[in-house]
């Protein structure tokens, strides 16, 4: 467990972080023998043995690379990007038309980008939030709350059309206040969603804490809507179907 206690000082820039007996200062003790380390000295120990690379895509199961593109194929349609859009497109093409030539042409690996960095969550909001779509479209809000809905519908279907092993979860959303404004604004935000048919939960601060246990957070809202699942039993699927993909090839390179 690590104890940091801070004590009263004269100015920020005298602060300083008081790290005493706990596992990360057996573990990096300060060089002169001092029991005081500054945050800025913390913080680089503790980094100091890890490396940027985004966890969901670091993991064991995570499969190879598929070959560059180094020759030339005549295809029918060509996919860029193998994230959520890329490869369902493919797929939804393929169920369109059987007999068409499809190649994905990934920059980097599949999943590489958002798909991948979020931990493959899909939400149906196609306006980053009820409240951004009113501001921005208030008289076709309602239409793409629709539409956002119909489309996070269609991708599992197709998961289920397929027979994908992604462990889709249909986790829902859960919104936190940190802040006693947060908590306020969370109040509004149900009403909002309330008034166009969508179902939501406020949550006190000890039901929120149930659910992920941080004693930072005030409360929250709780939405059903919502799926989480991974991305790369989606490249399986797209295999199994029997059309090429290729990694760390830049559709630019491409005629």
């Amino acid at each position: 467990m690590l104890l940091i206690s801070s004590f009263p000082c004269q100015s920020y820039d005298e602060f300083s972080l008081y790290v005493c007996y706990n596992d990360l200062f057996r573990r990096f003790p300060h060089p002169t023998g001092e029991s005081v380390m500054s945050a800025e000295a913390i913080a680089t120990l503790a980094l100091a043995e890890t490396r940027p690379e985004v966890f969901w895509l670091d993991r064991p199961e995570r499969p190879e690379p598929s070959p560059c593109l180094d020759t030339d194929l005549n295809v029918d349609l060509v996919v860029v990007g193998g994230g959520f859009t890329g490869l369902w497109t493919a797929l939804t093409a393929i169920e369109a038309n059987p007999g068409r030539s499809i190649v994905v042409l990934e920059a980097d690996t599949i999943a590489f980008g958002t798909s991948g960095r979020n931990g493959g969550f899909c939400e149906a909001s196609l306006t980053h939030g009820l409240e951004n779509g009113v501001g921005h479209w208030p008289a076709e809000v309602d239409k793409l709350l629709h539409l956002g809905d119909e489309n996070l519908q269609g991708l599992l279907d197709a998961i289920r059309r397929h027979d994908i092993d992604c462990s889709p979860e249909p986790t829902g959303a859960l919104n936190v206040a940190v802040t006693p404004w947060q908590a306020d604004s969370l109040v509004d935000s149900a009403s909002l969603h309330e008034a166009h048919g969508m179902s939501v939960t406020l949550l006190d601060a000890a039901s929120t804490r149930s659910q992920v246990n941080s004693p930072t957070y005030l409360g929250g809202a709780w939405h059903p809507d919502g799926v989480g699942r991974r991305l790369r039993g989606r490249r399986r699927g797209h295999r199994q179907a029997g059309r090429p993909y290729h990694c760390r090839t830049d559709h630019r390179d491409r005629e």
